[in-house]
């Protein structure tokens, strides 16, 4: 009677050590994921390398062998990045960002990589003059979607009857540089109607 209490309550232990175990290794083994998950969306920009070769190509055309050839897309307003500017491009095994280094080279045009996401937007050029800047009004904010509150990355904000404009960032966030507070904002992103704001 002693023994089979005994062996009753040393199989209730080993049953329930177990289950824990079973729980604490699927949890191990989550954890492993996760972590492997966020180093391979860390290095996947370092680590990917392309190879193609293209002449008397559209810049338009050199994105997309970019996005058929990797898992990246591109975000950009045509009417401020000129993709129908003629290049030849001949890379061998060379990292993106060195290949859109290479792509803008000598424009206005800037990119930022973020993860698989690359934004292009225009770039403040140097030739400038300070009596001009000086007369700009900065303005930046923050644009989130009106029923959930969430930040909405690349959405193109243009200086109504010009070509001045720029995107927003991964949080939402924008800057821009405009001649007045009379000066009108226009904001266009996919799948949203476009809006109109006067600045002051």
């Amino acid at each position: 009677m002693k023994k089979n209490l005994f062996l009753n309550r040393v199989r209730g232990y080993l049953a329930l050590n177990s289950k824990a175990f079973r729980v604490m290794r699927l949890t191990f083994y989550l954890l492993l994921l996760t972590v492997f998950q966020g180093i391979a969306a860390n290095s996947y920009s370092q680590n990917t390398k392309l190879s193609f070769k293209l002449n008397d190509a559209k810049v338009k055309d050199v994105l997309n062998v970019i996005e058929e050839k990797s898992e990246f897309y591109f975000l950009f307003n045509s009417k401020l990045v000129d993709v129908e500017r003629k290049v030849d491009i001949n890379v061998s095994n060379q990292q993106v960002d060195k290949i859109l280094s290479s792509l803008f080279n000598g424009t206005n045009v800037g990119y930022t990589v973020m993860d698989r996401q690359i934004i292009l937007q225009p770039t403040v050029g140097v030739s400038e003059s300070m009596t001009s800047m000086q007369q700009q009004i900065k303005v930046s904010g923050k644009i989130t979607d009106a029923t959930t509150n969430e930040t909405l990355p690349g959405v193109n904000i243009v200086v109504k009857g010009t070509t001045t404009g720029t995107l927003t960032d991964l949080d939402g966030s924008y800057t821009i540089n405009v001649p007045s507070r009379k000066t009108t904002l226009i904001f266009s992103f996919v799948g949203y109607n476009s809006q109109e704001v006067v600045v002051g």
